[in-house]
């Protein structure tokens, strides 16, 4: 969505994002700790109002999971990892047709 790295980057992302869904919220949440590390895995709900991944509004609800990784070093953010399943959201957002059956 955003190209380069460092928090400008991110920042830049995030401004992008909420455009899009602005009232982005978990609506399921199972987090794990070990150690230094935090495994978070979210389904997440938001209305797709604004511009979005290239599409123009829909006004629909979309519904996406994503799992993160994080890491701490010496109590702050070192290292962060995710994993995002946008194929139903891209799908709702007329970016992806749906499959059909093959019978």
């Amino acid at each position: 969505m955003v190209g380069g790295s460092g928090i400008a980057a991110y920042k830049t992302f995030i401004a992008r994002f909420y455009t899009g869904v602005p009232d982005l919220r978990p609506v399921e949440q199972h987090v794990l700790v070990e150690g230094d590390e935090l495994m978070a895995m979210t389904t997440w709900s938001a209305t797709h109002t604004g511009t979005f991944l290239g599409a123009t509004p829909t006004h629909k609800v979309l519904r996406f999971a994503t799992a993160d990784r994080y890491a701490l070093r010496d109590g702050l953010l070192y290292r962060h990892w995710d994993v995002v399943d946008r194929l139903q959201a891209s799908i709702d957002m007329g970016l992806l047709r749906q499959a059909s059956a093959p019978f």
